[in-house]
């Protein structure tokens, strides 16, 4: 799969206890063991009710399973406050506020919506025209409640891609252009387009300009 990939996914590479897995055959509930386990316990009887069945976790470290242990998260208990989607996820990101340091769930949140947002500019116009319609199947076919590029303007395009440039991550160059079409007059979203482009429509034609 890896070798046939050739778009900015390609230097994905798994991880070498994930290749152990696969040899050991731990594939899932059907092989009796995946990422997680099913620890069986006796079968109850009104004598002996005996013990519920446990899941236990795969310890990637040493390829050993432990009881499933609930992580906690600072910002994620602060962010249960916020209402508004938009300044939750700023909030989360770091962009807004102050941030948490050294918080694994906004470091997690970020990389993961970064790669997200290049993945799905990059495929306007391959596989839609519209912005419009990749975030409706990722809402109607994940159950999403924003899809990427909505995602991204809650977010702020501009301040996510300065923070991306920083950091040295790629940028979709149909963004690049979107913003120096948009920044005036206004401050240029993925949604609310440049002048002279279809309302909430990201057209091809736009970006090829």
């Amino acid at each position: 799969m890896i070798a046939n990939v050739h778009d900015e996914r390609s230097d994905l590479r798994l991880p070498d206890f994930f290749t152990e897995m696969i040899q050991r055959k731990w594939l899932g509930d059907k092989t009796k063991g995946g990422f997680y386990k099913k620890n069986v316990g006796r079968r109850p009887s009104p004598a002996e009710p005996g013990q519920e069945d446990e899941r236990l976790a795969l310890d990637w470290k040493t390829l050993e399973y432990r009881p499933r242990r609930k992580p906690k998260f600072a910002a994620l208990d602060i962010a249960k406050n916020i209402e508004d989607t938009g300044a939750r996820l700023r909030m989360l990101l770091g962009l807004e506020g102050s941030p948490q340091k050294a918080d694994k769930a906004g470091e997690f949140l970020w990389s993961s919506l970064a790669d997200l947002w290049t993945y799905s500019a990059n495929r306007v116009p391959e596989i839609s025209d519209s912005v419009v319609e990749i975030d409706r199947a990722m809402r109607l076919g994940f159950n999403w409640e924003l899809g990427p590029f909505e995602l991204w303007d809650a977010a702020g395009v501009e301040a996510t891609v300065a923070r991306m440039k920083k950091e040295g991550k790629p940028v979709a160059a149909n963004v690049e252009k979107l913003l120096a079409a948009g920044k005036n007059p206004g401050t240029p979203t993925i949604r609310n387009q440049p002048p002279g482009a279809p309302t909430s429509t990201w057209q091809a034609e736009i970006c090829n300009r």
